[in-house]
C-alpha cells in the first residue's frame, strides 16, 4: 500500500481502497496492538486527504507507544504529519532528518546486516569524490542529461528585478528523478563489484530503468513483479526482456504485506557478494534515503554548474512545487548548505483547480468514468511514481528551516499562464503556473543582477481544457 506505484488511479482503485480500509479497521477492531495495521491504515488515509482521521488515528499510534517516540513506525508517521499539521504538538520529536524517516523492509532482524554493509560501501565510495562526478558523466549519455536552462528574458523584463531561469525537465522522458536513483544504484553495483541488479517493480518503470542501465554496464538484471501486474505490463516487460533482464513473476499474496520487494530482498540475502538490490524512490532503510537524495541532485548540480555559466554568479533564488510530487527531490540538495541562496517551494491550496473547472464532479467519458479531480489525482501521482520519499523530502526540507512554503492564488496563476505563453511560448500546468506566480511577485523584488531559477516539471497536457475552459476555450465535444 504505502510503497505502490499509484499512477494507474481508477474507480477500481477507489473501491478497492475503501474496501483496504474496511479490513484494516476490522483488524484494528480486533487487536488494537496491531501496529502495522494502524500504520498501513495511516498511510491509506494521508494519501486520501483525510487530514482529520490521519491525526485521530496518529494519536491512538502514539498513545499506544507508551512514550517510544524513538519507534521508526512514528518516526515515519511524524515525519508524515508534520507535512500534514506542521504546528500540531503531537508531532513535535527531536528528529535526526532522512537517516531517521525510513520504513523498515519487513521485521526480521536478518536483513540488518545487509543494509549496514551497504551504508558502509557507500560511504566509503562517496567519500573519494569521484562518485558522484561519474554518475553524472553517466547521465550524459545514459539519460540524455543535463536538461537545458531556458533564460525567460521576456518575462524577466515583463516582472522586473530579477531574471527569471527554468530548469526545462518538463522536456525530458517522464520520470527522470526515478531514473537518476535507479540509475546510480546499477553504476554503485558495478563499481562495488557485483555482477546481478535486482528489484522488485509493481507497473515496471523501475524496471524497464534498472535493465536499461545495466545492460549498459554489462550486468545481469532480475525484476521481480507481480503475476498480474506483468501481464498488465506487458510492454514494460518485453522492453526489460529486449535489454537482457530476467522477469520472474510472483504470486504477491505469498510474501510479507503483499510486498514484492521481499522477493527481491530474498534474491539479494541468498547471494549478497554476487547481487545488488535495486530500490525507487520508495522508502526504505539507510542507506537508500541518502542514495535517492544524493543521484537526484544531479539536477541541482547541473544548475549550480548552468547558473554559474550564464549569470556569473549563484542563483539567488530556487523555487518548485510543493506538495506531493518529486520536482524538489534533489533539486535543493546542493544548495542547502549555501545560507546565499534562498529555496522556496509552493504548495497547492486546497482549490488550486477550483477556478479552472466548471464542476469537480463532473465526469468525462473518455476517461472511463473518472472526474476531473480523480483525473488530476492520477496524473499528479504518475509524476510522482512513489509517494514515501516525497513526503520524507519535504519532512527533512522543513526541518531544515532551510525552504520557504508559499501558496499562490488562482488569479495569479491564470495571469502567469497567459504571460508566460505570449511572452515565452510556454504554457504552464496549473500548479506550474501558481509556482511561477509566486516566483515572478519575488523576482520583482530583487535586483536584476541577481537569479531566479524555476524546476520546470509539469507538463501541461493533463491540464489543458481546464486551462482552455477558463480563458474562454472549452474543450472539444
Amino acid at each position: 500500500m504505502f510503497d505502490k506505484i499509484r499512477g494507474k488511479a481508477t474507480p477500481k482503485t477507489d473501491k478497492a481502497e475503501r474496501a483496504v480500509e474496511a479490513a484494516l479497521r476490522v483488524q484494528l477492531a480486533r487487536n488494537p496492538d496491531n501496529r502495522e495495521a494502524r500504520v498501513q491504515l495511516l498511510e491509506l488515509l494521508y494519501e486520501g486527504g483525510r487530514e482529520r482521521d490521519f491525526l485521530s488515528e496518529a494519536k491512538r499510534l502514539r498513545d499506544s507507544l507508551q512514550g517510544n517516540l524513538d519507534s521508526p513506525d512514528w518516526r515515519l508517521i511524524a515525519s508524515i504529519g508534520r507535512t500534514v499539521a506542521p504546528e500540531s504538538p503531537l508531532f513535535q520529536i527531536n528528529d535526526d532528518g532522512p537517516h531517521e524517516q525510513r520504513r523498515r523492509l519487513g521485521d526480521s532482524a536478518q536483513y540488518n546486516p545487509l543494509f549496514a554493509q551497504l551504508e558502509a560501501d557507500y560511504q566509503r565510495l562517496r567519500e573519494n569524490n569521484n562518485f558522484l562526478p561519474d554518475l553524472d558523466r553517466f547521465l550524459v549519455a545514459a539519460a540524455n542529461r543535463p536538461s537545458s536552462l531556458f533564460h525567460a528574458q521576456r518575462l524577466s523584463e515583463h516582472a522586473g528585478g530579477a531574471q527569471i531561469y527554468f530548469k526545462r525537465e518538463d522536456l525530458m522522458a517522464a520520470g527522470t528523478t526515478l531514473a537518476m536513483a535507479v540509475t546510480g544504484q546499477v553504476l554503485l553495483a558495478k563499481r562495488l563489484g557485483r555482477t546481478t541488479v535486482v528489484t522488485g517493480s509493481t507497473y515496471g518503470q523501475k524496471g524497464v530503468v534498472m535493465a536499461s542501465a545495466a545492460a549498459r554496464l554489462g550486468l545481469k538484471a532480475v525484476v521481480y513483479m507481480n503475476i498480474e501486474d506483468a501481464d498488465d505490463e506487458a510492454a514494460n516487460v518485453f522492453r526489460m526482456g529486449l535489454c537482457g533482464a530476467h522477469v520472474e513473476r510472483i504470486d504477491v499474496s505469498r510474501l510479507p504485506y503483499g510486498d514484492i520487494r521481499h522477493a527481491a530482498l530474498s534474491h539479494w540475502a541468498n547471494d549478497a557478494d554476487n547481487s545488488f538490490m535495486v530500490m525507487g524512490l520508495d522508502s526504505a532503510p539507510e542507506p537508500y534515503p541518502e542514495m535517492g537524495m544524493d543521484f537526484a541532485a544531479n539536477v541541482g548540480r547541473e544548475t549550480r554548474i548552468q547558473v554559474q555559466a550564464v549569470a556569473r554568479n549563484r542563483p539567488g533564488l530556487l523555487v518548485a512545487r510543493g506538495g506531493d510530487n518529486a520536482d524538489a527531490l534533489g533539486f535543493f540538495r546542493p544548495f542547502i548548505d549555501d545560507p546565499m541562496v534562498r529555496l522556496a517551494c509552493v504548495v497547492p491550496i486546497d482549490n488550486v483547480y477550483a477556478a479552472f473547472t466548471q464542476s469537480d464532479t463532473h465526469a468525462h467519458s473518455e476517461n472511463g468514468g473518472l472526474t476531473n479531480r480523480q483525473r488530476r489525482m492520477a496524473n499528479a501521482l504518475l509524476e510522482s511514481l512513489e509517494f514515501p520519499s516525497v513526503r520524507r523530502e519535504h519532512a527533512w526540507l522543513r526541518g531544515t528551516n532551510r525552504v520557504t512554503y508559499a501558496t499562490s492564488q488562482p488569479d495569479a496563476a491564470k495571469q502567469a499562464i497567459v504571460n508566460m505563453a505570449t511572452l515565452e511560448g510556454i504554457v504552464p500546468a496549473i500548479q506550474t503556473a501558481h509556482t511561477i506566480a509566486w516566483a515572478m511577485a519575488e523576482a520583482a523584488k530583487m535586483p536584476k543582477d541577481q537569479s531566479v531559477v524555476i524546476n520546470l516539471v509539469e507538463r501541461v497536457d493533463k491540464d489543458i481544457w481546464d486551462i482552455g475552459h477558463t480563458l474562454g476555450f472549452p474543450a472539444p465535444s
